[in-house]
Order: C-alpha cells, then sequence, then structure tokens
C-alpha cells in the first residue's frame, strides 16, 4: 500500500537537514595546460593490498570520498550514520 508523506518534512531545516536548499561541491579534474599537476593521485592496489587515504574536509559541509572499484566494511565508508559523524573542518581516515 502507498502511505502519503507530505513533502514539507523533507524541507524542514533540522539538525540532520539542510532544509529546501541543497549546496553540492563539484570536482573537477582539468586536463588542460592550465593546471601542471592532477588535483588528486592515481591509486594503484593489488588483491589484498591495504589502501589508507586521509581525507581532509575543508568545506563547511560533511563530506567523504567514494572509492571505485575497491571494497571496505561500513565502519571505513565515511556515510553519516546516526552512529557517528566526521564534522566539518575535521580530518577523516578511510582505510
Amino acid at each position: 500500500t502507498f502511505v502519503y508523506v507530505p513533502a514539507e518534512q523533507f524541507f524542514k531545516r533540522g539538525p540532520y537537514r539542510i532544509g529546501g536548499v541543497y549546496w553540492k561541491a563539484k570536482y573537477v579534474e582539468y586536463t588542460d595546460e592550465s593546471s601542471w599537476f592532477p588535483s588528486s593521485p592515481v591509486i594503484k592496489a593489488e588483491v589484498g593490498d591495504t589502501i589508507l587515504v586521509m581525507f581532509v574536509n575543508k568545506a563547511s559541509w560533511p563530506f567523504s570520498i567514494q572509492p571505485h572499484g575497491v571494497s571496505y566494511g561500513k565502519a571505513w565508508e565515511g556515510m553519516w550514520y546516526h552512529d557517528g559523524l566526521c564534522p566539518p573542518f575535521s580530518h577523516v581516515i578511510q582505510c
């Protein structure tokens, strides 16, 4: 059965919601001559290797990184659950 939930609850500002205004951070990697160094390093590993990455959040909102092609547990995924959060301007280590 379909349960009607008023959309208003998702647009109210609260401790875990930013309201009806959404900010977006965009990663851009420049490949032309305007930048002589890469924005981020390419990380290479083999099966069984452990990769340790330190992500420094210099934004005013909580952000994390998402590695592609790497398996990891919930404790290392950097997602905000009610069981913990890395606040803005903090250091996060993902393993």
